[in-house]
């Protein structure tokens, strides 16, 4: 089977935070679930995440960063609202 290179795999975090998507029927995932979903990612070497104010998951990712101190060997993209 080939290798996968994740190194430019990104991660949207948006269901993280709100309902959102087509197959996202119920709501956004409890706290436990949003972080076993963001730890599978960095444990297979995902670690770029994409967020935004409106997307209600910054905390969410702020949190598991701090909570297993990895906030220098990850990217975090976000992006502001219009000026």
């Amino acid at each position: 089977m080939a290798t996968i290179n994740t190194d430019k795999l990104v991660i949207g975090t948006v269901q993280l935070g709100k309902r959102y998507g087509v197959t996202n029927f119920f709501d956004k995932p409890t706290k436990k679930k949003a972080y076993n979903i963001l730890a599978y990612a960095y444990q297979n070497n995902i670690k770029i995440f994409d967020t935004a104010p409106s997307y209600f998951s910054e905390k969410i990712l702020g949190d598991f960063i701090s909570a297993h101190g990895i906030k220098n060997d990850i990217k975090v993209l976000t992006k502001i609202n219009s000026i």
